[in-house]
């Protein structure tokens, strides 16, 4: 890792010194496209009352003002699924409804997905050791010393390997760095977070198929979920970042996480092996500290057999199958992790001894007015953008999840509820600090984190300047 770190210090190093010229020792070609607002879009879900579907408005009301007013959370939109059953799809302004979002680490899931098809298909197993599987790229003398890690290690974050997402801005051939890189524990034994472990996993996918991780799903899950106005970006050798990278819209996320409710089984058709989705989705591993441990890249819930597709800063498809319910967020929280407040509040909207109603409650109009209300005011009120502040994102919380204990600074209450068109300018909107800051703070620390921040950014040239003029704040 020593070089990838050596080469990582000298473009910071440049940074400082204004050398900003070529700094970047990425290969980078533009790949973000406008939204595809021609594109034919399948609207899966019907909409429908929440008393409908045994949820009352009243309980939507008051998360959907929490969520708002925290100062701990920064919303894009909000949509509730429940018997399959839209029953909340709220934007938040400036974000209007129907364009995709980035997903950050949300896609590792689906990456999941493509190798448990792989498996199905006898292409794969979970045992294989991946340097058989790229023997080309392996100094054979490097080899020879290197513990096996297996699909299985990659799939469960408990690879060991060394070369994490501070090492992709040092080169073109991420994939090679990483099967020549150290391994710092023994495979299978210790969770460590590492976004390249799915970057792998892509490339798994292309080795065995002669495709892209995009191509190769895109007949066997985007199109049969009627997923098309999607993006996944590629890394400078042409494979599907896998664990970043990908630009989807609110209620496609939702397809996903409904696809795994109904056991893989879309119009009637297995689309993902109902095998697969049990095993993936049981935890395998325990993971970071204050959460539920992990599956095959999916996250563990806090409700029985609950679980979620996870990206950071708030991009979840959360999935509660003893509720038969389904949540997304798409957010710019100022926590990364999944030991934050924006899941806080949703598990305390939805706590473990809360049971929905299998049967559709008495119909509310006023509270059902209500909520509609607050969803036009939400989405249609005043935007107020983020500016530019000292700090960075919070990698916890700094607070006990487990007994459910929040500083009085954190406590949130319910946004008073008015019928008049004014009532907009009583949601509180804080807003999310900026990109800069966890540049500043993310690459001279060299954290394990997430790589879409540096990775998705339009190469390092155009912010170099910024980053530079700001250093002395750090």
């Amino acid at each position: 890792m020593a070089k990838e770190q050596l080469a990582v210090i000298e473009m910071i190093t440049n940074m400082i010194l204004g050398k900003t010229n070529g700094v970047s020792k990425v290969d980078f070609t533009p790949q973000k496209i406008p939204f595809p607002e021609n594109l034919p879009y399948e609207q899966a879900f019907l909409r429908a009352t929440p008393e409908s579907q045994g949820v009352s408005s009243e309980k939507l009301i008051h998360l959907l003002s929490n969520l708002s007013a925290s100062p701990y959370t920064d919303m894009h939109h909000f949509l509730v699924l429940r018997h399959g059953n839209v029953i909340c799809d709220c934007s938040f302004a400036p974000y209007r409804s129907g364009i995709w979002h980035i997903s950050h680490s949300m896609c590792k899931s689906i990456t999941s997905m493509a190798i448990g098809l792989l498996i199905d298909e006898g292409k794969l197993s979970l045992d294989e050791n991946i340097y058989n599987i790229f023997p080309g790229k392996v100094n054979p003398l490097i080899k020879i010393f290197r513990p096996e890690v297996t699909v299985r290690h990659l799939l469960t974050m408990t690879s060991g390997v060394t070369f994490n997402e501070s090492g992709i801005v040092s080169g073109n051939d991420w994939l090679e760095s990483y099967l020549n890189a150290p391994v710092s524990a023994k495979p299978g034994t210790e969770f460590q977070y590492n976004s390249l472990n799915t970057y792998v996993l892509s490339a798994i996918v292309s080795a065995r198929t002669e495709m892209t991780l995009e191509e190769y799903l895109r007949p066997r899950l985007f199109e049969p979920l009627g997923i098309t106005r999607y993006l996944w970006e590629t890394c400078p050798k042409g494979i599907t970042k896998g664990g970043w990278g990908l630009f989807i819209c609110p209620e496609d996320m939702a397809k996903l996480g409904q696809l795994y409710l109904n056991h893989g089984i879309w119009h009637e058709k297995q689309i993902i092996p109902a095998d697969w989705i049990r095993e993936s989705t049981t935890k395998q591993v325990d993971s970071i500290e204050g959460t539920y441990g992990y599956g095959y890249q999916i996250w563990m819930e806090n409700r029985l057999n609950s679980f979620e597709f996870n990206g950071m800063l708030g991009q979840n498809v959360i999935v509660y199958p003893d509720l038969d319910m389904v949540i997304v967020t798409c957010a710019g929280n100022n926590e990364l992790f999944q030991n934050n407040v924006m899941l806080d509040l949703i598990r305390d909207a939805f706590p473990q001894e809360y049971q929905a109603s299998e049967y559709a409650l008495p119909e509310n109009p006023a509270e059902y007015h209500k909520l509609t209300h607050l969803v036009h005011a939400l989405s249609h009120g005043p935007s107020c953008m983020p500016q530019i502040r000292r700090g960075g994102w919070a990698k916890k919380s700094g607070y006990s999840r487990s007994h459910a204990i929040y500083p009085p600074s954190r406590l949130t209450t319910s946004i008073p509820f008015s019928s008049s068109p004014s009532a907009t300018s009583t949601l509180k909107r804080p807003r999310l600090q900026q990109i800069t800051n966890f540049f500043e703070k993310s690459m001279f620390s060299f954290p394990s984190i997430e790589s879409a921040g540096v990775a998705t950014a339009p190469g390092i040239a155009p912010w170099a300047t910024s980053f530079s003029s700001r250093i002395s704040m750090i």
